[in-house]
């Protein structure tokens, strides 16, 4: 769609100052309104001016939030006027499809980003599209209809042209001006006010590089920890595992942000898995100190294999545990302090971006600001 025809350009000048739109796909109606935190029974007809003049009307009160939800087929528009909760779920809310969003602020902080199958897959600046994070998301960036000039040019109607792209639907004044549903969302726990964080340079440059730690950063509130356990798995399993393997339950758990006797049951499991991978004492010597070094080299290369697979495997398993720990806080703070602690490579920098997200847990789960001397 180029951009002289396209029917979203100029359209950012008719709507507010801060806002979010969030595309959804796959996900049922109850269930998305429960990822959101809201209640099926409170869902009630409105158009956007009437969700837009309620959340300004109740802005700063203690109740939750408000946001405007169009349905069609498929898909769920979201549309938030203030807090853009949507936004930082794309992930659970992407967990049995796709998740599109963009997010803009009174100070012209814009992001954008994508996830499937519960795994997230871009978060950028449209304004500078090489802080796309994971950065693999570059090869999604350069597969899209939208060119990077686009993004720079308009980046509202470029986001809205993608969401045309994959729901099929347009958001022109026509849609604004129709009746949808308001979602009622409850308000969130009290949090209690953190000390202000002074990271050194070196670290503070690794939070802004990753959109995903800054916004965490920026809005560091107790849901947020989720986000740091997920970032933490994320360092050794990149990419979602077998829907049939032994670490496919506790994953979509830490995706969708479940807890409870679900997951206190996957902890049991994961537990009795790694202690299953314990094999007779002389193969899991260590190959310096193997016995069986004096034998053939495809020998030796084989156990080498086994004893950094079982070893791979355990220290997954170990991780997950942590990060299935009932108590939100303390997940945070063991996950991340296991995967520091895991010995893995350090692959441009990844060593220091991992030691950032276990004093990120320290600051936001324990409430102190770990670089204070």
């Amino acid at each position: 769609m180029s951009q002289e025809k396209n029917p979203y350009s100029g359209s950012r000048a008719h709507l507010p100052d801060q806002a979010a739109i969030t595309w959804v796909h796959g996900l049922r109606f109850d269930e998305l309104i429960e990822t959101l935190g809201g209640d099926s029974a409170g869902v009630t007809p409105a158009c956007w001016d009437d969700v837009e003049a309620d959340a300004v009307e109740h802005y700063g009160e203690s109740r939750g939030g408000v946001l405007l939800a169009a349905r069609h087929e498929d898909w769920t528009i979201l549309v938030e006027p203030l807090d853009g909760v949507a936004t930082t779920l794309i992930e659970r809310l992407s967990i049995q499809g796709r998740a599109l969003t963009v997010r803009w602020t009174t100070n012209l902080a814009t992001t954008v980003g994508y996830a499937a199958k519960g795994t997230l897959i871009a978060l950028f600046d449209p304004m500078n599209l090489e802080s796309v994070a994971p950065a693999s998301g570059r090869e999604w960036l350069h597969s899209l209809s939208v060119p990077p000039a686009q993004w720079r040019q308009d980046w509202y109607a470029a986001a809205l042209t993608l969401g045309e792209t994959l729901s099929g639907v347009r958001l022109d004044r026509a849609w604004w001006a129709r009746r949808h549903l308001k979602i009622a969302l409850h308000p969130g726990p009290a949090s209690a006010v953190l000390p202000r964080l002074n990271p050194p340079l070196e670290h503070r440059r690794i939070i802004d590089a990753d959109p995903r730690l800054a916004e965490i950063v920026n809005d560091p509130t107790p849901e947020r920890l989720h986000d740091l356990i997920q970032l933490a798995v994320e360092q050794l399993m990149p990419t979602p595992p077998p829907s049939d393997g032994p670490f496919f339950q506790a994953w979509e758990l830490i995706v969708t942000r479940r807890r409870g006797e679900r997951a206190t049951a996957a902890q049991q499991r994961l537990r009795s898995y790694r202690e299953e991978l314990t094999p007779p004492p002389e193969a899991l010597t260590p190959p310096a100190q193997s016995p069986y070094l004096a034998q053939p080299d495809d020998r030796r290369q084989s156990l080498e294999a086994l004893w950094e697979g079982l070893m791979e495997k355990a220290r997954l398993a170990v991780v997950l545990e942590e990060a299935l720990e009932p108590d939100l806080a303390q997940a945070a703070v063991r996950t991340t302090a296991a995967v520091w602690n895991a010995g893995l490579a350090d692959h441009d920098g990844s060593f220091d971006f991992r030691h950032v997200l276990h004093l990120l847990a320290i600051y936001m789960g324990l409430g102190e600001d770990p670089y204070e001397k």
